[in-house]
């Protein structure tokens, strides 16, 4: 091998463990950074169309900010409690649906001459208490699993400073995204680049 080969890779394998470190050392904090940075990325054409109507960069980072907070709170107030009605609603009718789908698939095998082995009444109590068992295990687990992780004083202040964490790294990342993107692409080889 070449010293110029063993050089890139040796910057290469400096550069991965760096960032293996990085990304170690962020801990709870990466998803709120990762989230900051999808956001951002996906914001970053709307604050450069505001700053070509005359804004400046804060102020349209600010305004973008602003309204991207509002849309995730109103999708957060209006969406949860719906969603978390409907699955509890779909969960209580599942035997319902079970029976008769049983139902329907009983008929549509007693055209072609087959038959279930069981009878449709044990079959039907059979899914019945399955599904019924199953739904009350699930809540039962999601409650308790849901109450172990509020109740927690530590993930509560995680999820507070993870909440304060994706507005100060939006700021951050759009402001000095083209910035931070020059300085990763001068750490790349020239002859890597293209």
């Amino acid at each position: 091998m070449t010293s110029r080969l063993l050089k890139e890779i040796l910057i290469v394998v400096i550069l991965l463990t760096l960032g293996g470190l990085f990304v170690y050392g962020l801990g709870t904090t990466l998803l709120p950074l990762l989230f900051s940075i999808f956001l951002a990325y996906a914001s970053l054409p709307i604050v450069k169309y505001l700053e070509s109507k005359g804004l400046s960069r804060t102020l349209a980072t600010t305004s973008v900010l602003l309204a991207v907070l509002l849309v995730l709170f109103l999708a957060f107030f209006f969406g949860l409690p719906p969603l978390f009605s409907e699955t509890r609603e779909a969960i209580a009718n599942l035997p319902q649906h079970l029976t008769s789908g049983v139902e329907k698939v009983n008929e549509i095998l007693g055209e072609y001459g087959f038959s279930v082995p069981y009878d449709k009444e044990s079959l039907t109590q059979l899914a019945h208490n399955f599904f019924e068992n199953m739904s009350a295990d699930i809540v039962k687990t999601s409650g308790g699993v849901l109450q172990k992780s509020l109740l927690s004083v530590t993930s509560v202040v995680v999820v507070v400073l993870n909440v304060f964490l994706v507005p100060i790294f939006f700021v951050y990342v759009i402001n000095d995204c083209e910035g931070f993107l020059n300085s990763v692409k001068n750490l790349v080889p020239l002859a890597w680049r293209p």
